[in-house]
């Protein structure tokens, strides 16, 4: 029996060929254009990479290696001098203080009241017996201290004690005068202080001016006569801080 059919393959064939040809021509292209393109990327990158090794790095490394010398001595020579400095200046700020604390202990105690307060006291009084005119426990100063009898023939005794010292007892008797006490101390007494008395009309003041640092007492007594009173007047500065 005979092959009535008539195939041909050559129009299929033919269009695989001009495939194969674009696609070759893309390859001839990668071939010959791409591949050089990469390969001269490649080799001017090793040639960058290359100067990098073998100029860039070792001269970073010079650097490194300088200024680990200016740390090493940075750290084994200034740091001890900066601390031993430190340290001084340490020990005379401890010292300094030290005696700002001493200081301020004084200073503390220091009163901040310049001027004590004025007070009067006043007395008047026939007792036998030593009474008290004024008994102060502080510090300030005795101003002054006046004494008088209504009658000439009234005995006025008078003691004052400053700081626990006891002063001699003064005593009047004659006449009516204003008297103001006066010092009038002696060199054979070495524990007490010896006080006298002057008639007001014939001195410009009364001033004692005795301080005293923790207590004064002035006492009165009529020691002789029965006729009338006798009278004592201080005036006092007493501090108070």
């Amino acid at each position: 029996m005979s092959n009535s059919f008539n195939i041909s393959f050559k129009p299929e064939i033919a269009a695989a060929v001009v495939k194969i040809d674009a696609i070759k021509t893309v390859i001839d292209d990668i071939h010959n254009t791409d591949l050089l393109n990469v390969t001269n990327i490649v080799t001017t990158s090793y040639a960058a990479v290359l100067d990098i090794h073998d100029t860039d790095l070792p001269a970073a490394v010079v650097k490194i290696d300088a200024n680990k010398a200016v740390i090493d001595n940075i750290h084994d020579t200034d740091l001890p001098a900066v601390k031993t400095v430190v340290d001084s200046n340490g020990t005379k700020i401890d010292t300094i203080d030290g005696v700002c604390d001493a200081i301020k202990l004084k200073t503390d105690i220091i009163p901040q009241k310049v001027r004590g307060d004025f007070s009067i006291f006043y007395l008047a009084t026939t007792s036998a017996a030593f009474v008290d005119v004024l008994n102060i426990t502080g510090q300030g100063k005795l101003l002054y201290c006046l004494i008088e009898v209504l009658d000439a023939a009234d005995t006025f005794e008078i003691k004052i004690i400053v700081d626990a010292i006891a002063c001699t007892a003064l005593s009047h008797t004659g006449d009516t005068n204003k008297q103001v006490i006066i010092y009038a101390d002696v060199t054979s007494a070495g524990d007490t202080i010896n006080l006298g008395k002057v008639a007001i009309a014939s001195i410009p003041g009364y001033l004692l001016n005795i301080e005293f640092s923790t207590s004064l007492q002035i006492q009165i007594r009529r020691s002789a006569g029965t006729a009338n009173q006798i009278l004592c007047k201080a005036a006092v500065n007493v501090d108070s801080f």
